[in-house]
Formats: C-alpha cells, structure tokens, sequence
C-alpha cells in the first residue's frame, strides 16, 4: 500500500467538494485520513456549521477500519466478486 501524500490528500478533498457543488449539496467539511487512521487534511467550506470539522473526523474514523479490511480483501485486486445472493 503506498503512503497518501498530502498532494494526494488535498486532492481528493477538492474532488468531494466539486461534486457536492454539483448536486447543490449544503457547505461541506472533508476529513480525509492515511492508512494509520491520521488526519491529513480537512478542508472545510465557508458556511458550513461549528461543529463540521469534528463530525468530519468522526465519520472518516468510523469509516477507517472498513477501508483498512477492505484493502485486505483478496476480491478487491481482482475482477473475482463473492456472492451477493442470499
């Protein structure tokens, strides 16, 4: 797995907030962590609330683990999916 750099982060950061431009979407805040759970960057656009950053952070932390097994995933570095039949 390569490090996110900070260019890479800011990037992605910019890219969430154009396409909530797009849908018209309320100001946004954007927290984007590296693969050890740290903080990056956080972007946060005018008129969004107090309290966005710390919801921002919160999210992409709850979201961590999930990316972190996702990469360990076998299926996620090939075209092979598992089952989504019940």
């Amino acid at each position: 797995m390569s490090a996110l750099t900070l260019k890479v982060a800011v990037n992605l950061a910019n890219q969430a907030i154009n396409a909530g431009r797009k849908i018209n979407a309320a100001p946004l805040t954007i927290a984007v962590l590296d693969a050890g759970g740290h903080l990056v960057t956080l972007q946060r656009e005018d008129g969004a609330s107090l309290l966005r950053p710390q919801i921002a952070i919160g999210k992409a932390w709850g979201r961590w683990p999930w990316a972190r097994a996702r990469a360990c995933w076998p299926w996620t570095r090939s075209s092979v999916r598992p089952s989504s039949a019940h």
